[in-house]
């Protein structure tokens, strides 16, 4: 949906390149990890956990 440009928010910055995935046994947990990781305010973290998940910032994987 967001490389298609059908989402309007995101548009603009096409394409997207999925850099984190995780699984989980239900979509409860999975929306309680999404939120959780949204409500980091500094990028630092989010580059922790790609780090810690061993994925390349910036790169195309």
């Amino acid at each position: 949906m967001h490389n298609s440009g059908l989402a309007k928010s995101t548009k603009a910055y096409a394409p997207w390149i999925l850099m984190y995935t995780e699984k989980f046994e239900s979509r409860k947990e999975s929306v309680k990890k999404e939120r959780h990781i949204k409500s980091w305010k500094k990028r630092i973290m989010i580059e922790k956990l790609l780090l810690e998940k061993g994925q390349n910032i910036g790169s195309e994987n």
